[in-house]
């Protein structure tokens, strides 16, 4: 991976996935929901992850950011993720077929002390 010295990249939702399997794994599908932790205000996105297959034994992350390219998936610009100012957490679960789903959890903080670098 070539990563620019210094470069700052914009925020964005990622989840890791693993396969464990000895078989390709397609498709994909992702749901999650976003609780804002001060308001109690909460959205839920799911998105099939068109194109993507992840190879036996393969770790890939998917960034949720509006990009293209292999791994990158439309976003809500206007989602909690974007316009809250609060800590933000995730329920994430992420399917494919012919293996158990799987559950994670995260927290986007509030930002707060946060400094440029």
């Amino acid at each position: 991976m070539y990563s620019r010295p210094k470069a700052a990249i914009d925020d964005r939702l990622q989840v890791t996935v693993r396969n464990d399997t000895t078989t390709e794994l397609s498709p994909f599908e992702i749901y999650y929901v976003m609780t804002d932790v001060t308001t109690g205000q909460s959205e839920a996105y799911y998105q099939a992850l068109t194109g993507f297959t992840l190879a036996a034994g393969v770790t890939s992350t998917l960034s949720f950011d509006g990009e293209t390219g292999p791994g990158h998936f439309p976003e809500n610009t206007f989602s909690l993720y974007r316009s809250s100012k609060n800590q933000v957490n995730f329920t994430i679960e992420v399917s494919a077929a012919g293996v158990r789903v799987a559950n994670a959890t995260a927290t986007k903080g509030s930002g707060a002390g946060d400094e440029a670098d």
